[in-house]
C-alpha cells in the first residue's frame, strides 16, 4: 500500500507536462512528455469492477490490458492487447445496464491500441493523439514491456507554453529581417489544446467520446 502511494505521488509530481524547456526542438521525445510511469496493468479477464477499483486507487482514468496476470506491471507488463478507459466503462457497461462485477475488461475494451516508444518524437506522438482523438496513448519499451501511458491533459501545459514561445518568435525577426514562423507546430499545438479541452468536456458528457 505504501509503495502504491509513493508511486502515485511520483506520477502526481510529473503532472506539469514537459521539462522546463518544453517542445523547443525536434529532439524532444515521448519520454520528455513524462507519461504516467506506473499505469494500471491488468489481465483482460479481470472484471470491470475490479479494474475500476485499481484505477480509483491509482487516481487514473485508464487501464492497460494484457493477456494474463503473468504479464502484470511487476513482471514487465506486456504486450498490451487492449485499453479500458473511464468512458468505456460509462458507455459500454453502466449505460447499457451491465453488471461491472460480471463483465470482463475484454468484453468492453478497445483492442490493440496504437502505441509509441519512449524514444519516439514527442511531436509525432502528439499528432497521433490529435488525429485519432486519443486521450490516452500506451508507451511501450522496445522489448515489448510497458513504459507508461501518455495522457492528453499532460500535454496541455506544454502546448500552452510552446504556443506562447512560438508567438513570441513571430514578433521577432531573423538576421535577414524576415519574420520567423513555425506554422505546422503552431497549428498542431492549437489542436492539442482543443483535444485537451474536448477530453475535459467528454468527462462531463461521455456519449461524445470517440477515441481512447
Amino acid at each position: 500500500r505504501r509503495k502504491e502511494e509513493e508511486d502515485r505521488k511520483e506520477d502526481d509530481d510529473d503532472d506539469d507536462g514537459l521539462d522546463d524547456d518544453g517542445l523547443d526542438d525536434d529532439a524532444k521525445t515521448v519520454a520528455d512528455l513524462r507519461p504516467e510511469r506506473r499505469p494500471v496493468v491488468a489481465a483482460k479477464t479481470t472484471s470491470v469492477a475490479e479494474i475500476c477499483r485499481f484505477m480509483e486507487r491509482r487516481r487514473t482514468d485508464c487501464a492497460l490490458l494484457v493477456s494474463s496476470s503473468d504479464d502484470s506491471f511487476e513482471n514487465g507488463g506486456g504486450p498490451v492487447v487492449g485499453i479500458l478507459t473511464d468512458n468505456d466503462v460509462t458507455r459500454k457497461v453502466i449505460a447499457p445496464g451491465l453488471d461491472p462485477a460480471a463483465t470482463t475488461a475484454e468484453a468492453v475494451m478497445t483492442p490493440n491500441p496504437k502505441c509509441v516508444s519512449p524514444t519516439d518524437a514527442a511531436f509525432d506522438a502528439l499528432k497521433l493523439m490529435v488525429s485519432h482523438k486519443f486521450r490516452h496513448l500506451p508507451v511501450m519499451n522496445n522489448n515489448g514491456t510497458v513504459a507508461g501511458v501518455l495522457h492528453i491533459h499532460r500535454c496541455l501545459y506544454a502546448a500552452i507554453e510552446k504556443i506562447e514561445k512560438l508567438q513570441a518568435l513571430t514578433t521577432t525577426t531573423t538576421n535577414a529581417g524576415a519574420p520567423r514562423e513555425e506554422p505546422d507546430q503552431t497549428e498542431l499545438l492549437a489542436q492539442v489544446l482543443e483535444a485537451a479541452a474536448a477530453a475535459a468536456a467528454t468527462k462531463k458528457n461521455p456519449k461524445n467520446q470517440k477515441g481512447d
